[in-house]
């Protein structure tokens, strides 16, 4: 067995010699002890972090922005630029991509600016510059990439744009290296209400086939994205988002590192950031109610689509659970609008005027119902008036009536009309309906005395009977009704 131990010894230590002897690392990329790949992968029984799908709502929006296939550019500053100044005015074009943000859930495509490695400023609109203030004397470099309204990049050509700058004077610091790959920070970042979360960044200095397939081109190693949170590590080799679970609630510390395929670290500005969130499952903000599948999919696509409007029917439906339905006006008696203080007003003299029996003023009472009833489509108020106006008008020397069918007449109303519309001091609603003009006919016609049969005929009696008497009559029979009614309701 020792014998054994001590070949496999020299065999190990003749194949480093033989591995040194051809061992070129660049001088950019820093030799890095070898990973343990078998390791780093998900579901660790540690910290519970596991990869799941995307939350479905996501899927089917994604659908639609997919259509977009946004450019960048960075107007200002120009590349190399040195400004005498300790700030900057950014001035940015975007195509094929509309940057906005719904109003109701405030989320929207927008573009994520970096300045240096700091994280990055939510961009919504490019139509006035972008000021940075108070920058550092030194180098400085500008990311800018198209996101999605849940910060997922687009990774399409030319949907990153990067520039180099200095303030006075240019330095090493902030200052990539183009022939080098380089990895830029994207989510998540700030505070989160539910999971699955959202982990993202871009990559760039690569040629775009190699950036899609993860392949060796042109000298450059396959590389690896190491993803290190809360402690526990694994790596990404595609150049796609990833949605986990299993995050503390509370703050949340994540790192992203970039390396080869080797376990080297590629040694650029920028390939090592670290961020922390907050994980808080009480936050109730638009992302988290779209990652609960809390918002359906109809007012979900405005944050997708600017010019989408949410069907009228969803609309009206979403008002009418908003507000309150009015309960239904029922049939009333045209005494039903009379107001309360007109009411007392006349209540007096009802009981001075002598009750008549008139074929005559019957006869022309039916005329005047047939002329309120084709006059109804006027407003509540003004049916009233013209009621009072023809009630008002009969003298006691030209009516007589028996009080027994007043009486009558009065329980009758009693019965009809009920206790809460009597004491209300609101109109009916304009536009009465066939049923309700018909009461308003009835009631003033089933108020009248019987004819005397000597009594002369309507054409007879026209000349000397004028409307306003009828008018004061009507007005003053109403009246006493209703004192009649109000004694007996007590």
């Amino acid at each position: 067995m020792k014998n054994f131990l001590s070949y496999l010894l020299a065999i190990a230590w003749s194949l480093s010699l033989i591995g040194c002897g051809d061992l070129k690392i660049s001088d950019q990329i820093k030799e890095f002890p070898m990973l343990d790949l078998s390791s780093l992968n998900f579901n660790h029984s540690q910290s519970g972090l596991s990869e799941t799908a995307p939350p479905t709502l996501i899927t089917k929006l994604g659908k639609i922005v997919d259509n977009y296939s946004p450019k960048i550019s960075i107007i200002e500053p120009s590349a190399d630029e040195i400004l005498e100044d300790t700030k900057v005015t950014v001035k940015l074009k975007v195509i094929d991509l509309p940057l906005f943000k719904d109003e109701s859930l405030e989320i929207g495509p927008h573009l994520n600016l970096i300045l240096d490695n700091e994280p990055y400023q939510e961009i919504y609109s490019v139509e006035e510059p972008i000021v940075l203030k108070n920058l550092a004397p030194g180098t400085h470099t500008l990311r800018v990439f198209a996101v999605r309204p849940w910060d997922e990049s687009f990774k399409n050509q030319g949907a990153y744009a990067e520039t180099r700058f200095h303030v006075f004077t240019k330095t090493q610091a902030n200052s990539p290296d183009a022939q080098l790959p380089l990895l830029t920070y994207s989510s998540p970042q700030g505070i989160y209400g539910a999971e699955p979360i959202m982990l993202d960044f871009y990559l760039s200095h690569l040629p775009f086939e190699q950036l899609v397939t993860n392949s060796a081109t042109e000298g450059l190693p396959p590389w690896r994205v190491k993803v290190t949170i809360n402690g526990e590590s694994f790596l990404l080799e595609q150049w796609q988002p990833v949605y986990l679970t299993g995050f503390e609630i509370g703050k949340n510390l994540i790192e992203l590192e970039l390396f080869d395929d080797q376990g080297n670290r590629i040694n650029n500005s920028f390939n090592s950031t670290v961020r922390l969130i907050t994980y808080n499952p009480e936050i109730k903000d638009s992302l988290s109610k779209i990652v609960k599948g809390e918002i359906d999919l109809k007012n979900a696509i405005a944050i997708v689509d600017p010019n989408y409007e949410i069907p009228l029917k969803e609309t009206l439906q979403a008002v009418e659970e908003e507000v309150p339905p009015t309960p239904a006006t029922e049939n009333t008696h045209i005494s039903e609008s009379i107001p309360e203080q007109l009411i007392k007003q006349e209540s007096t003299k009802a009981n001075e005027i002598p009750i008549d029996n008139s074929a005559a003023i019957e006869q022309k009472v039916n005329l005047k119902s047939e002329t309120i009833v084709e006059n109804s489509a006027t407003t509540p108020e003004q049916t009233t008036d013209k009621a009072f106006t023809a009630s008002s008008s009969v003298s006691a020397d030209d009516s007589e009536f028996i009080e027994e069918e007043v009486i009558q007449e009065e329980l009758t109303l009693e019965e009809e009309i009920s206790p809460e519309i009597s004491e209300s001091k609101t109109y009916p609603q304009p536009q009465k309906s066939s049923s309700e003009e018909d009461n308003i006919a009835e009631i003033i016609v089933q108020s009248e005395p019987q004819p005397i049969e000597d009594q002369a005929s309507p054409q007879e009696s026209e000349p000397v009977i004028s409307w306003s008497k009828i008018k004061n009559w009507l007005k003053s029979s109403l009246n006493y009704i209703q004192s009649q009614l109000s004694q007996i309701l007590g």
